[in-house]
């Protein structure tokens, strides 16, 4: 069974970061400029727009998802520890170091476009950004090694083991900056699989762990704890079109209260809440779930890692070059829309020439982890 509104939900979180990148680069008022409207429906309005590019809470409904479709995974595999956790690297490192070379390959060719753009602009968000160390050695490690591996200044294992953090670089200085999320998806997982592993042997030690985790864990980690409870309680797979009025009466309040939490000015905490809420309110509305199963959001679901992988150096590269030269042809303005509207149509377009890395990662991945064990049941996920 494969769950096609989490597959569209995983499509709609990818669009939210892309398009807070893009904005951020050439529309940077909508994203850094005054956020208090007055009136209760223009803040909900505006809380409606601004959740549509809030990356944040789109990476935060990532690890959500993650959390669930893992666990389901895990459930079903009957693959050693060790296995799964190679399986897990090879998946995670395989596209992030091929797009890693794509990165590094257009930096070469446009290394300074974007700090050209931001200083004609004015745009301090896109001239601190992309600051790569060019040294061979740097870069070798931020494309082999770090996104995986380490992780970036601030990575949630650093609250964990705080003198970790002086030896990791800053998040601007990479090449491919939505990578500063694989390492701490790669420790979710493992997470995820310990608590499968201990919940199959053990109900009690699991419910203690459980609540070990979400109260003592960074918050990032625990997004992967809640998406595991759900996923134990059945919330996406369950029928719940005999209770469509009941459980829209929950979902409906879920979903508001997760946009509107989603307010940049709540903080983090508050906005990975909002981004749990709206998970648990997509999870048990049918109207939702029918509208994430179109057929478009499902294509965009498929191509989510492979676009949530690219569209970062497309954007400082050629999409900054592009707005460069055409400024004396269509302004300041017009540039800038052009360029936007390339990237986020350009983006997609090349995201399906090349989804072929991403499937054979997990085609990989899904070798390593079935030699030699056998599935104990029929689960056929989304690629996460």
């Amino acid at each position: 069974m494969r769950l096609r509104h989490l597959d569209g939900l995983r499509g709609l979180a990818c669009l939210q970061v892309m398009l807070l990148h893009v904005f951020s680069a050439f529309f940077p008022a909508l994203v850094f400029g005054p956020l208090q409207p007055a009136g209760v429906l223009r803040y909900g309005l505006r809380a409606l727009f601004m959740f549509s590019y809030n990356g944040f809470v789109g990476v935060f409904i990532f690890f959500y998802i993650s959390g669930y479709v893992l666990t389901r995974v895990y459930e079903a595999s009957s693959a050693t520890i060790g296995r799964e956790i190679a399986a897990r690297v090879l998946r995670l490192w395989l596209p992030t170091t091929i797009f890693g070379l794509w990165s590094a390959a257009l930096f070469l060719v446009f290394p300074t476009s974007h700090i050209q753009l931001g200083t004609l602009t004015h745009n301090l968000w896109i001239v601190q950004n992309w600051a790569v160390d060019p040294h061979l050695a740097a870069m070798t490690a931020d494309i082999f090694i770090r996104p995986i591996f380490l992780g970036y200044h601030g990575a949630p294992i650093t609250q964990i083991l705080p003198d970790l953090d002086h030896l990791l670089i800053r998040k601007v200085t990479t090449l491919n900056l939505p990578v500063h999320t694989m390492s701490a998806e790669l420790q979710g997982s493992a997470l995820v699989l310990a608590l499968t592993r201990l919940r199959r042997s053990a109900l009690s030690l699991w419910a203690m762990a459980i609540v070990a985790a979400i109260l003592l864990l960074p918050l990032w980690y625990v997004l992967f704890c809640i998406g595991h409870l759900c996923a134990t309680l059945r919330l996406g797979e369950r029928d719940w079109r005999a209770n469509t009025r009941a459980m829209s009466g929950l979902a409906v309040p879920c979903i508001i209260l997760g946009i509107l939490f989603a307010w940049p000015l709540m903080g983090a905490l508050l906005q990975m809440i909002g981004a749990g809420l709206f998970f648990v309110g997509v999870l048990i509305s049918v109207p939702c779930r029918r509208f994430l199963s179109h057929r478009w959001l499902l294509r965009l679901g498929d191509l989510s890692f492979t676009l949530y992988l690219l569209h970062w150096a497309l954007l400082f590269g050629p999409g900054a070059w592009l707005a460069l030269h055409l400024i004396p042809l269509l302004g300041f303005t017009g540039a800038r829309i052009a360029a936007a509207l390339c990237v986020l149509l350009g983006a997609p377009a090349l995201a399906w020439r090349l989804i072929g890395i991403d499937r054979w990662a997990v085609a990989l991945s899904r070798r390593v982890k079935q030699a030699g064990s056998s599935r104990r049941t029929a689960w056929n996920p989304a690629p996460t």
